[in-house]
């Protein structure tokens, strides 16, 4: 009970019950919590019958206690929900101490610093416990102009370093993970069963993959210039 005791203008919901199933059958379990909606009795022509309670079970509640049965849903949501309460987005790559600065001049502004102060970025991964360092080089002039490539920096993408958990359960489950993903890159369409080595640093630098720790991966930054 405790979403219903919370006071926010949030409509987070929680069930109240939980199932399962065994065989051909199944079961709900889950709290009694009343609808407490007004429910009127259909009467008949000069006799208007009294307003009573609603006692049909809710599926869900809400914070502030708001709760409502299958019966009286189209009504709750459309009266008793909050509407409107998203944050408003903040514009990405904004300068905070300059606002008047133009998003995309301000990502220049930052990629040109990152390439002159040499700036490495070690990029961490928790869930299959690897990591790699990241960094901004410029191209030469001869790959602007004659390779036609749009983008002025380049991603540098080198250094994995991979270093499994102690527990013999996690690290095979990482284990398993980084494989799957090995398997979705290298098992393209593209397959060359002819050089394997060299399809699978062809597919890695396509899609930018890092597999080996003497790799070196190039890649463009997010924007182009």
């Amino acid at each position: 009970m405790s979403r219903a005791s919370k006071i926010d203008s949030r409509n987070t919901t929680t069930k109240n019950f939980f199932n399962f199933s065994y065989k051909r059958y199944h079961f709900y379990f889950g709290i009694y919590i009343p609808c407490s909606h007004d429910y009127i009795t259909p009467g008949f022509p000069g006799f208007t019958p009294p307003k009573t309670i609603c006692k049909v079970l809710t599926p869900f509640i809400m914070s502030d206690f708001r709760r409502a049965c299958v019966l009286h849903q189209p009504s709750f949501f459309k009266n008793d929900v909050f509407i409107h309460i998203k944050n408003v987005k903040t514009e990405l790559n904004v300068d905070s101490t300059n606002p008047s600065l133009k998003p995309k001049i301000f990502h220049a502004n930052l990629l040109y610093t990152h390439w002159n102060r040499h700036r490495t970025k070690r990029i961490y991964s928790r869930r299959l416990e690897i990591s790699y360092e990241e960094t901004i080089y410029a191209r030469d002039r001869h790959s602007i102009t004659h390779l036609n490539n749009k983008h002025i920096y380049r991603k540098k993408l080198c250094n994995l370093s991979i270093r499994r958990s102690h527990n013999p359960r996690v690290s095979k489950a990482q284990e398993t993970h980084f494989d799957r993903a090995k398997r979705r890159i290298f098992n393209k369409k593209e397959h060359n069963r002819m050089d394997l080595i060299q399809h699978k640093y062809a597919m890695a630098q396509r899609y930018r993959f890092l597999f080996s720790e003497t790799q070196l991966q190039p890649r463009p930054p997010s924007r182009k210039l």
